[in-house]
C-alpha cells in the first residue's frame, strides 16, 4: 500500500482531508519495517515518531523491578507510540517491541508539528485522535478501578476477539493486570 491511500483510510475515520493534503502528509511519512522481537523504542529515549501500523503487531510495555507490564497492542491499522514522550519530547518510561515482522509508516515530530500549522485538516485529524487516545486510557483506568479481571478478559475478547491468536497470554495477562494463571483459569471456566 503506497502511503496516501494508507493515510487517506486512516485520516478519513476521523475528519476530511483533500487529495492535495494527503499527498503532502504522505510525503512525510516515512515507510520502516521491523523483524519480530525488534526494538522500536527502549525506556529512556525520546519518541521521535508517530507511527501507523500498515501491518504488524507492536507492544508497548513498562518494565518494573525485572518484570514487564504490558500497557498496549497496536495492531494493523492503529497510531502507536510513546504518546507522552512524542508530545513533550522527553525520555520515554515506556519500549516498544515489534511481537511479528511489521511494517510502519512513521512521522517525525517536527513533521508532525509542521503539518499540524499547515493544514487545519490535520491539525483537526490528530486533535480527534489525541481525544479518542485519551478516552480508551480513561476507560482502561477506569476498568482497573471498577471492574473484576473476568469482566477485563470479556471486555478483551469483544473488543480485539483474535489477540490470542497473535499474543502470548504472559503479555495478555499483564495487559489485563493479572498473573498468567489467573488469565488460564479465567479462560478454563469460560470454555
Amino acid at each position: 500500500m503506497n502511503p496516501p491511500d494508507f493515510i487517506r483510510q486512516y485520516v478519513q475515520r476521523f475528519a476530511v482531508m483533500s487529495d492535495e493534503e494527503a499527498l503532502d502528509i504522505a510525503a512525510h511519512l516515512q515507510r520502516k519495517e521491523y523483524t519480530k522481537n525488534e526494538w522500536i523504542l527502549r525506556a529512556g529515549e525520546i519518541e521521535h515518531y508517530l507511527y501507523f501500523i500498515e501491518k504488524g503487531l507492536v507492544r508497548r510495555f513498562f518494565e518494573r523491578n525485572g518484570e514487564d507490564i504490558t500497557d498496549n497492542f497496536f495492531f494493523d491499522g492503529n497510531p502507536g507510540c510513546a504518546y507522552a514522550s512524542f508530545v513533550t519530547q522527553k525520555p520515554s518510561r515506556e519500549n516498544i517491541i515489534a511481537m511479528e515482522n511489521t511494517v510502519i509508516w512513521r512521522m517525525h515530530h517536527r513533521d508532525f508539528e509542521a503539518l499540524c500549522d499547515k493544514y487545519r485538516s490535520f491539525e483537526h485529524f490528530t486533535r480527534l485522535v489525541g481525544q479518542w487516545l485519551y478516552v480508551l486510557n480513561h476507560e482502561r483506568v477506569c476498568s482497573f478501578l471498577y471492574d473484576t479481571p473476568e469482566e477485563r478478559y470479556e471486555k478483551l475478547l469483544k473488543e480485539r476477539p483474535r489477540i490470542f491468536e497473535r499474543v502470548p497470554l504472559y503479555h495478555v495477562a499483564t495487559y489485563l493486570g493479572i498473573t498468567r494463571e489467573t488469565l488460564s483459569r479465567i479462560r478454563s471456566k469460560r470454555k
